[in-house]
């Protein structure tokens, strides 16, 4: 069975390792906000998958980095018999490894009224590779073949993520018989940081550093709100939805000649077929569909 045929089981996995560090601390401030900071240090080790994705997961619907380490990345081994005619036995091996430290700002105005809020503010730093050997010889003469440092440890990569949240709830006696009273009101933002990246004109002859660039961030605002109506025993609850207020779009990171294209004449993908813009390509759908409403109703006993 060759490398095309199959995968051949691994008795010798363990377990994967992650060890995770905090420091940080609370802070009421007047009974008015809570106020969190916390630094964080995570090492992975024993990996048998590697992603080196930025601050949104393609696989969850979103950005990815371009270059190696793009999504999530099995990691494997192969075996080379003493034949050496190419026929390899592949295997899952606890070969990759990851680094990611950050901080992270968390503030909250408590709710001793009609109102409250939440913000929260992450910024992280990250980098990984494989390490180990991707090939084992069973000819006794040859020599193990390693992964190659230069190559499978990947630069560093920041990504930040901004979060907020205010609810308000309207007074009891608000509108005509108190109809538009004790709704509530919520709104939710996220925005993510889009990936970085690296790029330079063809022609470009000074100093190149990777990731010189970063992508378009991911936005989305959410509404909702819920009226409550007490009739007795039982409660009817009617309420709105709106997924992505504002209709914002998220934009897939292209790459190679599409990449030139677009840092050139920002011109779209095009399909290979019909010439028209791949859009499909290029707007992400699943990580920011359209906006979409949704109108709910229960019962409370």
């Amino acid at each position: 069975m060759d490398q095309w045929q199959g995968w051949y089981g691994q008795p010798g996995l363990t377990y994967e390792k992650t060890i995770q560090y905090e420091l940080g601390f609370d802070q009421n401030l007047f009974d008015f906000i809570r106020l969190g900071i916390t630094a964080y240090y995570k090492d992975a080790s024993r990996l048998t998958r590697f992603s080196h994705n930025s601050t949104y997961n393609r696989s969850g619907g979103g950005y990815s980095s371009v270059g190696w380490g793009d999504g999530n990345v099995e990691t494997f081994s192969t075996a080379r018999n003493i034949a050496n005619d190419g026929h390899d036995n592949i295997f899952y091996t606890n070969n990759s490894f990851k680094d990611i430290r950050g901080i992270e700002v968390n503030a909250e105005k408590l709710f001793n009224g009609r109102w409250a809020a939440t913000l929260m503010f992450n910024y992280g730093l990250s980098t990984g590779g494989r390490a180990g050997y991707w090939q084992y010889r069973e000819d006794a003469d040859a020599v193990h073949q390693p992964h190659s440092f230069s190559e499978d440890k990947v630069t560093w990569i920041s990504s930040y993520i901004l979060k907020g949240s205010i609810n308000y709830v309207t007074p009891s006696n608000l509108g005509p018989l108190g109809m538009l009273g004790d709704i509530s009101v919520s709104l939710f933002h996220e925005y993510f940081a889009g990936p970085e990246y690296t790029w330079y004109p063809k022609d470009y002859t000074g100093l190149q550093t990777p990731n010189n660039k970063r992508w378009y961030p991911h936005n989305r605002t959410d509404l909702k709100f819920v009226k409550r109506i007490p009739l007795g025993s039982i409660t009817p609850i009617i309420g709105v939805e709106v997924f992505n207020l504002f209709n914002n779009y998220d934009r897939l990171l292209p790459g190679g000649t599409d990449l030139d294209n677009w840092e050139q004449e920002k011109e779209k993908p095009k399909h290979w077929r019909s010439g028209e813009e791949d859009i499909w390509s290029f707007y992400n759908s699943i990580s920011n569909p359209n906006r979409m409403i949704y109108f709910t109703l229960s019962l409370e006993f």
